[in-house]
């Protein structure tokens, strides 16, 4: 098991990597907007306030974007 905590700065487009097992997202500062595919699709895109969580499945690409400021994001997967 891992934890990763992150800054992601205003702007900023993660590029989708998707991985070999399950993970939980968790906003604890901001809001992020996330949305799954091969290719980014603002028209889709979810926001995650703080506080919230998320999942990410594995085998698949997840985008992260910090449209409107910084975002402080923490990840836990195997």
């Amino acid at each position: 098991m891992y934890v990763t905590r992150t800054r992601v700065p205003a702007g900023f487009h993660q590029a989708p990597g998707p991985q070999q097992f399950d993970r939980v997202g968790t906003v604890l500062s901001g809001t992020l907007y996330v949305t799954f595919g091969q290719r980014f699709d603002e028209q889709n895109v979810v926001a995650i306030e703080q506080g919230r969580i998320w999942t990410i499945p594995a085998h698949v690409s997840c985008f992260l974007w910090a449209k409107e400021g910084d975002v402080i994001v923490q990840l836990v997967g195997n």
